[in-house]
């Protein structure tokens, strides 16, 4: 097992060809072959790591520049380039594909299409039609795709081998979707919505209702809103960590509901939350940098947090990270 602090870091330096405000930056899952640089007010740049050169060593830090010469290309040989800027998107875990969901002209709603298509040469997959969708999600097996929207309905469809979607069951939250995450070992999907709410349901269940969920800390207090706006979830250690506005994120055991919270020093917004099965941590990119958070469990299933972290101050513009094995990516906007 690894340990936090032999975690490398690698600054992924980014001279965008946009000209636009860069929003943050999006990693394909396990080692990154692509990474998805979203803007608030430009199309996205889908980025390709083998057309970067890694350079640095163990003592000196690592370096990967990316550029408008390491955009993916079509089949043509020309750049990949997007219409409209984006809002969210997805890896699909396993597979080359890559769901997009891109903002209307006039910024206030998003488009009814999730767009699919291969990160690794553009090329379409079909599309998923859905009233104003503002939240995707993949299983962790790539099966099944979730999709929420603005009116607070929540839509999963499983994933055929031929590419085509079906869907499998559709809900209504109460409240427009912020963010989506799977529990393929509980069956289950969380959501959380603009009301601050935690909600979860049985994906593969016809007739279930939605549950509001909450997490019962050790001086027995039940939180029910959290701010939320990050999701994630550890199979490794059966743990939902759910974090948002603030520097407080609550893990908890998604079978019994209870769980601990931990603050991260400066921080007041946390932006995304990955676990680490191999190192037992939390990688946790917030307004001050990424900061990784060893933890242990205890006899109740529950977290015990290690004193010692490692933090990341950034020293540019920060838009991503994404942790793999010994290797954190960090990924910053280069300014020359």
């Amino acid at each position: 097992m690894s340990s936090i602090h032999s975690v490398l870091p690698v600054q992924v330096l980014i001279d965008s060809a946009s000209g636009g405000t860069p929003a943050r930056m999006v990693f394909s899952p396990v080692l990154p072959k692509t990474a998805v640089l979203l803007f608030e007010d430009a199309p996205p740049e889908l980025h390709d790591f083998g057309k970067a050169e890694l350079k640095g060593d163990k003592e000196n830090g690592y370096v990967v520049e990316l550029d408008p010469s390491t955009l993916v290309t079509k089949a043509d040989g020309k750049p990949l380039k997007f219409r409209d800027a984006a809002g969210f998107v997805a890896y699909r875990p396993g597979k080359d594909e890559l769901a997009i969901v891109f903002r209307s002209p006039d910024e206030e709603t998003h488009d009814s299409t999730v767009w699919r298509i291969n990160p690794g040469n553009g090329s379409p997959l079909p599309s998923v039609y859905f009233d104003n969708p503002t939240a995707v999600a993949y299983s962790s097996d790539g099966e099944f795709l979730a999709v929420g929207g603005s009116n607070g309905t929540v839509t999963v469809f499983y994933v055929e081998q031929s590419g085509e979607v079906c869907e499998l069951r559709t809900v209504n939250v109460v409240g427009g979707v912020k963010s989506l995450v799977f529990d393929d070992l509980n069956r289950q999907l969380y959501v959380a919505n603009e009301n601050n709410m935690l909600v979860s349901f049985f994906f593969d269940v016809e007739d279930d209702a939605p549950v509001q969920r909450g997490v019962q800390m050790e001086d027995g207090a039940t939180i029910h809103n959290m701010c939320l706006s990050a999701l994630t979830y550890s199979e490794g250690a059966n743990l939902l960590a759910t974090a948002g506005v603030g520097n407080e994120i609550w893990v908890s055991n998604p079978v019994t509901s209870t769980g601990r919270m931990i603050r991260v020093r400066k921080a007041s917004r946390i932006h995304s939350l990955q676990f680490d099965d191999l190192s037992d941590s939390l990688t946790v990119f917030t307004d001050d940098g990424v900061e990784l958070v060893e933890f242990a469990l205890d006899a109740e299933h529950l977290p015990v947090f290690q004193q010692r972290t490692v933090k990341f101050s950034p020293l540019m513009k920060m838009v991503g990270c994404h942790h793999y094995s010994d290797f954190l990516f960090i990924a910053s906007i280069l300014v020359v």
